[in-house]
């Protein structure tokens, strides 16, 4: 688990550097309702980095001001991201992300927000589609200063 957060850690370190090309990221702010969990998130601490997985669904995650987190869903789907306040946490423009994440997000000013995301497997995009379900994935943002 160390080795992980470990290597989470470089890793974003040097998504960060080469912070000038622009990388995969899969992300829009629309405004949705707000629903919120009643439990605290278990999401993973990487060198002041809050990790963000699959593993969080349901759960709050609480940052203040000025920190950020990575959303890491994975790959294995084609992810819609929602936010209902986009005032308080924003995706990072111009920042290439490890492979399976898809951005880093900003807490901008103290809120709630609901961030919600819809994941399609690939074949639903071929010619027939595939009758896969699509998951659904949300955590509650707490910003405080």
């Amino acid at each position: 688990m160390k080795r992980m957060t470990l290597l989470v850690t470089i890793l974003i370190v040097v998504s960060m550097i080469i912070s000038g090309c622009t990388g995969n990221q899969t992300g829009s702010a629309d405004a949705t309702e707000t629903a919120t969990p009643a439990v605290t998130s278990e999401a993973t601490a990487a060198a002041d980095q809050v990790v963000v997985t699959l593993a969080d669904n349901g759960q709050k995650v609480q940052l203040k001001v000025g920190e950020s987190f990575l959303l890491k869903l994975g790959n294995e789907y084609t992810w819609q991201i929602s936010l209902s306040n986009p005032d308080a946490i924003s995706l990072r423009k111009g920042v290439m992300v490890i492979l399976g994440a898809q951005g880093i997000y900003d807490a901008l000013q103290p809120g709630s927000v609901l961030l919600s995301a819809t994941g399609d497997p690939p074949c639903r995009q071929s010619v027939p589609a595939c009758a896969a379900p699509s998951i659904l994935f949300s955590v509650t943002i707490e910003v405080s200063q």
